[in-house]
């Protein structure tokens, strides 16, 4: 081959390497749906192929099946079941907190509440699935509307305080089944299912955003497709969502006034602020090692490798940044999650004051709702680097149906 022809063949490779999306980037362009108008200017962007209302039961499958497998290890395991919950949890109880020890035994006494239900007779009830069939119509009219695939909509300072929500769903169904059942195991298990099955769907959109936090933060504009200001202005978006309707009457103004430049303030003053807890937590840790993203950095715990959350915090009664994922304990993460979900609808059974068992929901839900949806950033550096073993244990240990990561 000659000089001239060899130079052209390079120029030809090089220029289908820069046409085609980076390898490392096809969690992005699998995942999300830029939207432009006829004439090039960004409309949306979007999750590509979302839509949870085609299966509105997918939560109420999974906790069907959690609970089953949790009854089955009871019966089986005896007493060796709760040593193992104590050892689940023999980080908290380390803590020395007398409130950690006194809240593992009303966690266990939840779920020994749960291992009573009796579910497959429960799911079986005509009249349940009557009033599940109800509310499953009336969230899918709202979904259509609210559009949970919507991500940002860059030219809209408003675009999520009009956006109707769909939690007129949940207090027709919450009515309904008030009702029609007066026994409790099967109220407050019906009523959980439509709580919870709301509130996944409406939550899965903060754990989108913040898995394109990431792509925005470290991809480079050509990579994404996106130019300077049109990121600029994602990032004014997803900070939008984010403001309740009390600061939009306030700042309503102010937001729309910056809003080239609203989001990405937030954004990088929100990483300073995480800078700033690295430092004040680093004796909470043997040592950090490596950083992610602006979340999310490895570490060292006890002598193991681990994946720590800036943003989040342990649970309510400890405020150090969260452990997302032991390397030598992949499932640890999950294993919690499942048994505090577990027990969030379990102390519903008790009969101890209300007061109690709200705060108990809220104690347990401390540990993983806030920082699971914070995962998505995690997620987005898994994805990144081709990590599908640690990213497919993180999808799982979201314990929401409804996050669907290509």
């Amino acid at each position: 081959m000659g000089p001239i022809r060899r130079i052209k063949s390079i120029l030809f490779v090089t220029l289908i390497l820069i046409c085609l999306p980076s390898f490392a980037l096809e969690g992005f362009h699998d995942t999300f749906q830029v939207v432009r108008d006829a004439e090039g200017r960004l409309v949306s962007v979007k999750v590509k192929n979302y839509s949870p209302r085609k299966n509105i039961r997918r939560y109420m499958e999974s906790l069907k099946g959690w609970i089953l497998e949790e009854q089955f290890q009871m019966e089986q395991k005896g007493d060796d079941y709760f040593s193992n919950i104590d050892h689940l949890f023999a980080e908290e109880i380390a803590d020395k907190d007398g409130r950690m020890s006194e809240w593992l035994e009303r966690l266990k006494e939840s779920l020994r509440a749960l291992s009573a239900v009796q579910i497959e007779k429960l799911y079986s009830n005509p009249q349940f699935n009557e009033v599940l069939n109800k509310f499953e119509g009336k969230l899918g009219e709202l979904l259509a509307i609210s559009d949970p695939s919507m991500l940002a909509r860059p030219n809209d300072s408003q675009y999520f305080l009009k956006k109707k929500g769909t939690h007129e769903a949940v207090k027709m169904g919450l009515k309904l089944a008030q009702k029609v059942f007066g026994q409790i195991p099967i109220l407050n298990t019906i009523s959980f299912i439509m709580v919870r099955t709301e509130e996944m769907i409406s939550d899965s959109r903060n754990f989108y955003h913040n898995y394109l936090l990431h792509y925005l933060e470290n991809a480079k504009e050509e990579e994404l497709g996106l130019s300077h200001d049109e990121i600029n202005l994602i990032y004014s978006s997803i900070f939008e969502s984010r403001v309740s309707l009390i600061e939009h009457l306030i700042f309503n103004k102010q937001i729309k006034a910056t809003w080239p430049k609203y989001g990405v303030e937030r954004f990088f003053g929100q990483a300073r602020g995480l800078l700033a807890r690295k430092r004040q937590f680093r004796g909470e840790f043997d040592q950090y090692t490596d950083r992610l993203n602006f979340g999310f950095l490895k570490g060292m715990y006890q002598g193991e490798p681990v994946i720590i959350n800036l943003i989040g915090k342990e649970h309510l009664f400890n405020s150090r940044p969260a452990i997302s994922y032991y390397e030598q304990s992949p499932n640890k993460v999950l294993r919690k999650r499942q048994v505090l979900e577990l027990a969030s609808l379990g102390i519903s059974f008790l009969t101890v004051p209300d007061f109690i068992k709200s705060f108990g929901q809220k104690f347990f839900k401390s540990f993983y709702e806030e920082q699971r949806l914070q995962e998505g950033a995690l997620m987005g550096y898994l994805k990144q680097n081709n990590m599908d073993e640690i990213s497919h244990n993180v999808r799982r240990q979201a314990l929401n149906p409804f996050v669907f990561i290509h």
